[in-house]
């Protein structure tokens, strides 16, 4: 695990947004343990580190995480990097990765959001 720079996580303890888990607020499931952040993507070998990179959720979604729910982190910090309006931002600092389409397929799986 990538340590998160002590910057970012003073944002983050002044984010309501982080406060609760994405998997309850998002889609009703009861978060099970403390809140913890995840890091939803990896460039280049390496965690990602930018505030909209950085989700909410309840420990069992987050240690050894994998599948519908790894993809709905992602899909969640997608949504976050267009919300904080750094999605060209994202596209610049991270060109190997086709992110539109990232977030078009991501979108599908999960509509309702």
């Amino acid at each position: 695990m990538r340590p998160i720079p002590p910057k970012i996580r003073e944002q983050i303890s002044l984010d309501p947004f982080y406060r609760f888990c994405i998997h309850e607020r998002y889609r009703g499931i009861p978060a099970k343990g403390r809140i913890t952040i995840e890091h939803a993507w990896i460039y280049a070998g390496r965690q990602i580190n930018d505030l909209w990179a950085l989700v909410p959720c309840a420990e069992e979604k987050n240690v050894g995480v994998s599948g519908d729910d790894k993809k709905f982190n992602q899909y969640v910090a997608l949504l976050r990097a267009k919300e904080l309006g750094v999605w060209d931002e994202l596209k610049n600092n991270y060109p190997r990765r086709d992110w539109d389409q990232e977030f078009e397929r991501l979108k599908s799986i999960f509509p309702k959001i």
